[in-house]
């Protein structure tokens, strides 16, 4: 059987939810509140529990996505 291609790129790991959290605030504005529900709603809409400490990095940004406010 053949190998599995490699195109160089680093293996997707885990990622920390409180960098998440950190993403949220200071690339996005949203206070330390805001960003724990948006957290909690991207999450959850990614089919997380709320008590988890790390997502997989290929979750990363559908779950801050789906946790950002609908702009108005």
């Amino acid at each position: 059987m053949g190998k599995t291609p490699s195109f160089g790129l680093p293996a997707l790991g885990p990622v920390w939810t409180n960098e998440l959290r950190t993403v949220l605030t200071d690339l996005h504005g949203l206070d330390e509140t805001e960003a724990g529900k948006a957290l909690e709603r991207g999450l959850l809409i990614a089919g997380y529990p709320l008590d988890v400490d790390f997502v997989a990095a290929a979750d990363a940004f559908e779950i801050i996505e789906h946790g950002l406010p609908l702009p108005r």
